[in-house]
Order: C-alpha cells, then sequence, then structure tokens
C-alpha cells in the first residue's frame, strides 16, 4: 500500500460503490478524505462511518462546485487529489 499522509483526496460519489470503495483505500493510505456526493444522509452516514469528512456535492450545481474548489484550495494550498467516481451526462 502507498503512503499519501499529508495528502487530501475529495472524492466525488463517495458515498457509495466505487467511490466509496477508493475513499476506503485512500482512507487506508493515510490520505485526508472528503467524500463529496449529491446524497446528505448517505454521505453523512458513510463519512461517520469511515471517520473522514463529509461535503455536500452536486456537479451540475456550479456554484457549490466553485464554492468547493476554494474549499480544498484553502485546507491545502492548492494541492489535492480529486478522484471522480460519479458519472453524469
Amino acid at each position: 500500500m502507498f503512503d499519501l499522509a499529508g495528502e487530501v483526496a475529495h472524492v466525488t460519489g463517495g458515498a457509495k460503490g466505487i467511490g466509496k470503495g477508493i475513499a476506503k483505500a485512500l482512507k487506508q493510505a493515510r490520505a485526508k478524505v472528503i467524500i463529496g456526493d449529491i446524497d446528505k444522509n448517505r454521505g453523512k452516514e458513510v463519512a461517520n462511518e469511515m471517520g473522514v469528512e463529509f461535503r455536500h456535492f452536486d456537479v451540475t450545481n456550479k456554484d457549490l462546485v466553485d464554492y468547493t474548489i476554494q474549499y480544498l484550495r484553502r485546507i491545502r494550498e492548492n494541492k489535492h487529489t480529486l478522484f471522480k467516481c460519479r458519472y453524469f451526462s
């Protein structure tokens, strides 16, 4: 396993499926994981189970995307890893 201590990973679609699996793997690799998901209830539940942060995230909401990007920049000085796990058309 690789070591991501000190890295921040915002996992979109992280409340279930592949996104949840990736969030777990990143947590095991010691990254600071932020689950982003449109499903607030499920996202909070999964984040609590994993001991990570949850932030409501909807890729179709430009204001929310911009706010999230600004938040990530503040907490990691423009250095972060993004895992997009939510398909949308």
